[in-house]
């Protein structure tokens, strides 16, 4: 009687024992998961920042061509008949 009580014991601990190793390695991976997916978004992040700026800085230069030499207007001819 002792001995099935002990092989139960033995079946359960080891059981427990699986089941914790299971739950650790989904941790694991589920902290893996995570960082890839935040150094991910970061890039992304970045590269939009990075392609703002650029717009941003083109869009500084040909505005300041503009200010420096606008657009001649035409000429209104008043009365020419």
């Amino acid at each position: 009687m002792q001995s099935i009580e002990a092989n139960k014991m033995a079946t359960l601990a080891a059981e427990m024992e699986k089941i914790e190793l299971a739950t650790k390695k989904r941790e694991e991976q589920s902290i893996a998961f995570m960082a890839q997916t935040k150094e991910a978004l970061d890039q992304r992040i970045q590269s939009s920042e990075e392609r703002r700026e650029a717009y941003l800085g083109t869009l500084k230069a040909k505005l300041k061509e503009h200010v420096r030499f606008p657009a001649m207007k035409p000429l209104l001819f008043v009365g020419a008949s």
